[in-house]
């Protein structure tokens, strides 16, 4: 008999992505594999593909190789037919990228189940896989596997056709016999039956364990998810649940010990894992191509544009304005941007063509003379010019927050709804999100000793800590779009998003940004419908065309509306707290609203009062330290923008601008690991530099606290463009603006309620 081997390999492994089935977290999967010395880990979701970047990332990082794979769903007959039961319920089967041709023929087959063979789950069917088999290695699956399933209803003949047909698609080379025992009988007579296949077919088996969560204690909250997946009560004696408590990452001598007679099942493991070497490159640039006219490159038409633009702008631009438009170009020529830059560009030249209202733009991009001379939009003219097939929008996940998870736990354990509620409200929102679990407990006396106190509380909040933060259900991303230079399932599986009406990733806006496609964000404003009517109303009732781009920003009477609160139907300045900073405030300048709106958030909105107290010589100004006084002096002392947050860890750590722009996302993020790592080098280079070490961990502190949630300059400079336009044109045109203003809130009753006690007491009937 072969030895055993010493070490194993997971291959049939789900995470949270297998939505509302898995509970492992890839981190801490990916964790547990590296601490128990395995070589390498599978991941395998039902269906799907989404954590498959984050998984490869994982595992690179840990040092063991990443097995991208996926549990597919084989439709019994064809993928295209949807009669009723026969076709309702499809077999698994465990399919492995074995290299890069496998990993997109694996994207094709999860895309053309979702797009073409979704009834009830994503099916594909053996004609399809026989086309996409290359460079995929697959294993016959659980007990729902074709197989599997014909061995338990008796059908032996049917299970060696099934194997048979397999071995043909995939060869003997790459098609295994995937065997299992977790204490099921069912599993006895399969593994009986695949092991005489095994000699008959000359095929290996492979030893799997269907992993569902990572530790055998978590077996109780994955329990409690597919209660939330099915709508079941824990205790209800007739629900779904799996039959043992054994779909772990058990250690390498568990499993051993479980296939002691079966050693080459485990040596297949190791034997698959060699056979996979699947190597992504992540981090590269995958910009669409733009179709330059006159036989020009993208930089000399990009400069081109930048040159027309600046006269549009400026008249006869100054030197100083030429010199920051070259400079801009030399960096986006070396960085390989001119098409991204043009790209941009031909959509807000397709809304002016169509005569959609555009926007300044959102982020650090507003910031560049390049941008400004081209103009930024937020409408998609995509599809007709870059083609269907080459753009879609991006997925995102809503997860289990804290309060969320507290109460659905508790519903399933069926704890009564008082208690769950006092524990839900008990749970902290600090920034705008409410706190951990393991935080509250550590945080909140009463939180702590009903979890001390109480077995049921202490339940509940366990569970629901092992459940925080997993993926619930799909969505589709706000605003984020994406373009491939060739057909994008080269790049990610794609869906439909709910409701079936567009294309989605499976990718969601991390893992397409590390695989290096192009991301686009299209945020669609009310606002902007507003300032259209609003204009055309203008035109209509007096005859005056009014160019927004250019209109006064020193009106008296724009600034007089907002210092006195009046901005009910102004972008960003509406709501009643901010109407209370800016009647503090009293802003006089276009400056003071991009502050206004900055500090309007949870990161520095506790330096509020601070700041109005400074601004009017109610109180002394103070720097967090005399270093960052050249950095604060315009904004009072205070944090305001995320750019002093990059200059200060260069004065005070003596950081690079990209060290810098690294610690802001960290912050941005809220990335704990990486959070710790840019603790320890800031107070590092700050203590180099002099700074006490307490000094340097209390700066940090204060750093960290309003990076969370600071806006760049520039974003909240274009924002503050939108509610200047607004303000004038109510301060200017009432009639005209809040008819506008009623026209667009059509259907939101609260607000048009609010819109016209506006009115009459401007006396607008």
């Amino acid at each position: 008999m072969q030895h055993a081997p010493e070490t194993f390999v997971h291959l049939h492994n789900h995470t949270e992505y297998s939505l509302l089935d898995g509970a492992s977290r890839i981190p801490a999967m990916v964790a547990r594999a590296a601490e128990l010395g395995m070589p390498a880990l599978g991941l395998t979701d039902h269906g799907v593909m989404y954590g498959a970047i984050h998984f490869y990332k994982a595992c690179r990082e840990a040092g063991i190789k990443p097995i991208i794979g996926c549990e597919v769903y084989v439709a019994p007959r064809s993928r295209l037919l949807r009669e009723g039961r026969v076709d309702r319920d499809p077999n698994h089967l465990t399919l492995l990228a074995a290299d890069h041709e496998g990993y997109v023929n694996l994207m094709r087959l999860c895309t053309v189940g979702q797009m073409e063979g979704m009834y009830y789950k994503p099916r594909i069917d053996k004609e399809i896989l026989a086309e996409r088999s290359k460079g995929l290695i697959a294993l016959s699956g659980c007990l729902q596997g074709e197989a599997a399933s014909r061995i338990v209803d008796g059908d032996v003949d049917g299970a060696r056709e099934s194997v048979a047909s397999y071995r043909d698609i995939f060869g003997k080379d790459r098609f295994l016999l995937e065997v299992q025992r977790h204490g099921i009988d069912k599993q006895v007579e399969v593994n009986t039956v695949l092991a005489r296949f095994s000699k008959e077919f000359g095929l290996r088996v492979c030893a799997t364990n269907d992993l569902h969560y990572v530790h055998r204690h978590d077996s109780e909250a994955h329990d409690v998810l597919l209660c939330l997946q099915t709508g079941a009560r824990f205790n209800d004696p007739n629900r779904w649940r799996f039959s043992t408590q054994e779909n772990y990452l058990k250690t390498p001598a568990e499993m051993i010990e479980a296939f002691a007679d079966m050693p080459e099942a485990l040596a297949s493991t190791l034997e698959v894992a060699d056979q996979c070497d699947l190597k992504l490159e992540l981090g590269v640039s995958l910009l669409p191509p733009f179709d330059v006219p006159d036989g020009l490159k993208p930089d000399q038409y990009l400069k081109k544009l930048v040159a027309k633009g600046m006269e549009w702008r400026f008249g006869q631009p100054s030197p100083a304005v030429r010199e920051r438009a070259d400079q801009e170009l030399s960096v986006i020529s070396q960085t390989g941007y001119a098409s991204y830059f043009l790209i941009v560009w031909d959509f807000y030249n397709f809304a002016r063509q169509n005569g959609i209202m555009v926007g300044p733009g959102r982020g650090s991009a507003a910031g560049s003379l390049v941008s400004y001379c081209l103009g930024i939009t937020n409408l998609d003219p995509l599809s007709e010019k870059y083609g269907t097939d080459r753009v879609a929008q991006i997925i995102t996940f809503t997860t289990m927050a804290s309060k969320a998870a507290i109460r659905d736990v508790g519903r399933v354990l069926e704890v009564p709804l008082r208690d769950t509620d006092r524990l839900a409200k008990l749970v902290p929102v600090w920034q705008g999100r409410s706190k951990t679990l393991e935080d509250t407990v550590k945080e909140i006396p009463e939180f702590r000793e009903a979890y001390e106190s109480s077995e049921e509380a202490k339940r509940l909040i366990d569970v629901a800590k092992a459940l925080e933060g997993v993926s619930r259900n799909v969505s589709t991303h706000a605003a984020g779009v994406v373009i491939a230079p060739e057909p994008l399932v080269h790049y990610t599986p794609l869906q439909f998003g709910p409701g079936r009406e567009a294309v989605i990733t499976q990718y969601d806006m991390k893992a397409v940004g590390d695989i290096g496609l192009l991301k686009i964000d299209f945020l669609g404003l009310q606002n902007l419908d507003i300032i259209a009517t609003c204009l055309r109303l203008i035109k209509e009732r007096t005859g005056a065309v009014i160019d927004i781009e250019k209109i006064p920003y020193d009106d008296a009477k724009t600034y007089r509306l907002i210092s006195d609160g009046d901005t009910h139907g102004v972008f960003q300045l509406e709501g009643a707290g901010m109407r209370r900073m800016i009647m503090d405030m009293r802003p006089s300048r276009f400056e003071d609203i991009i502050v206004t709106i900055a500090l309007f958030r949870p990161g520095p909105m506790q330096d509020i009062p601070a700041y109005v107290a400074r601004k009017h010589g109610r109180e002394r100004i103070e720097y967090p330290h005399e270093w960052l006084e050249p950095i604060l002096e315009s904004t009072y002392g205070v944090f305001t923008y995320q750019e002093q947050v990059m200059e200060a860890a260069r004065v005070l750590a003596g950081f690079k601008l990209s060290e810098a722009d690294i610690l802001r996302s960290a912050m941005g993020k809220k990335d704990r690991v990486k959070m710790a790592q840019q603790r320890q080098k800031f107070v590092k280079g700050a203590v180099a530099k002099g700074i006490a070490d307490q000094a340097a961990e209390h700066l940090f502190d204060r750093i960290a606290a309003f990076a969370s949630y600071g806006f760049n300059k520039s974003h909240s400079a274009a924002y503050a463009v939108i509610s200047y336009q607004t303000a004038y044109l109510k301060a200017n045109y009432p009639l005209e603006y809040m008819t506008a203003l009623l026209v667009n809130m059509e259907g939101n009753a609260e607000r048009v309620a609010t819109a016209i006690v506006d009115c009459r007491l401007r006396g607008i009937d």
